[in-house]
């Protein structure tokens, strides 16, 4: 969650990260690594890891998914630069 935070604060679109397919790897990689470790029973035992239920996996990923959002106006507080505002979605004429 935190690669996608930093990237899309640097100005990149999700496209730009589908077309790096060395970054898309490792994603993959990470991804299966981590899984592994929670559900392959072997892996697990070693780890000494529990397998996570829905639930807990969308809480995960709820506040790693906040992380960008959270940031900015944090950075800008503290660097006592004006926040960058949010685009609107409604427009009032």
């Amino acid at each position: 969650m935190q690669t996608f935070s930093w990237r899309q604060e640097n100005g990149q679109h999700f496209r730009q990260w589908i077309k790096d397919k060395f970054f898309i790897g490792v994603l993959g990689i990470s991804w299966l690594a981590l899984l592994s470790v929670l559900y392959v029973p072997a892996l697990a035992r070693l780890f000494h890891t529990a397998p996570l239920q829905l639930h807990q996996i969308v809480q995960v990923l709820a506040v790693g998914g906040t992380v960008s959002f959270l940031s900015k106006p944090i950075i800008a507080a503290l660097t006592g630069a004006a926040p960058v505002p949010q685009q609107s979605r409604l427009h009032i004429a």
